[in-house]
């Protein structure tokens, strides 16, 4: 009898050992869980960035003529007003949808400012919408 209480003895201490392994175990997938918790609820806590992305370039070009025309509106310095009128003649008439739209601004530009180089530049874009866009 005391044999086998003694092999029970060497049983419960090896299933002790094992527990004790299983315990260690169970602690780091807590450990691991708990990480992982935390590491989730930190992204979900960033703000998310918004991201706008044009369809199409037809729609960029949309919105760029847009944008253009508000800045046309708004009273320009002269020296804003010699820069604008040299993009809009070298770069932007040629990728919005309708240019015809800023005959307006250079007739403007044209008429308002007669002792600067400013109505050289007006002229210089109203002359592309003439050739290139039929502007009468």
């Amino acid at each position: 009898e005391e044999d086998e209480s003694e092999n029970d003895d060497d049983i419960d201490s090896d299933s002790d050992g094992d527990n004790s392994d299983s315990d260690e175990e169970s602690d780091e997938e807590e450990v691991n869980e708990t990480e992982e918790k935390k590491a989730s609820s930190t992204k979900q806590k960033r703000p998310m960035k918004r991201i706008v992305r044009f369809k199409t370039f037809r729609s960029h070009r949309g919105v760029m003529e847009k944008a253009w025309l508000s800045i046309m509106k708004l009273p320009l310095p002269n020296q804003a007003l010699k820069h604008a009128l040299q993009m809009l003649s070298s770069q932007i008439l040629m990728k919005v949808h309708n240019p015809l739209r800023f005959a307006d601004f250079f007739m403007n530009a044209y008429g308002s400012h007669s002792q600067s180089v400013i109505p050289m530049l007006a002229l210089d874009g109203l002359f592309w919408l003439m050739t290139e866009k039929g502007l009468e």
